[in-house]
């Protein structure tokens, strides 16, 4: 298995590796904000389509938990892969909820970010390039 390494900008992070999965693909993506905050410029996704499975890794899934954390995945009819996951992030006056949603265009190698911060009216979001590497094991560096 190849090692692919990962420099998340603006942020000093801790080695970390994801476990090997057998069929996994590793999905690295820049991503460019809307401008809103929360998003990282970069975003790793290690995505095993056969069980359906998958991590996801940037600098605020890092600031929160240090460590990559299970995303709900799923396959739309188009081929077009869904991931959904939660962050809760420490902000005062109150932590801020907010609900990521990713659509990966692996034909593409296309990524849209969008997310939603529990009350509040202003979404997150972005959308960028991606690269992706099959049988591939994740560091961050």
């Amino acid at each position: 298995m190849r090692l692919c390494v990962i420099n998340l900008k603006a942020v000093a992070l801790a080695m970390c590796v994801f476990p090997g999965i057998a069929s996994a693909q590793l999905i690295a993506c820049n991503v460019k904000s809307n401008g809103s905050g929360f998003v990282s410029p970069t975003i790793a996704f290690d995505l095993d389509a056969e069980a359906k499975t998958a991590l996801v890794y940037d600098s605020v899934i890092h600031f929160v938990y240090q460590k990559p954390i299970a995303a709900r995945v799923k396959q739309k009819s188009n081929g077009e892969w869904q991931f959904t996951w939660n962050l809760t992030v420490p902000a005062n006056p109150a932590d801020a909820k907010i609900r990521y949603r990713a659509v990966l265009d692996l034909k593409k190698n296309k990524v849209q970010l969008s997310g939603s911060i529990r009350h509040a009216t202003n979404k997150v979001g972005g959308t960028g390039n991606c690269l992706i590497n099959k049988d591939c094991q994740l560091k961050i560096s």
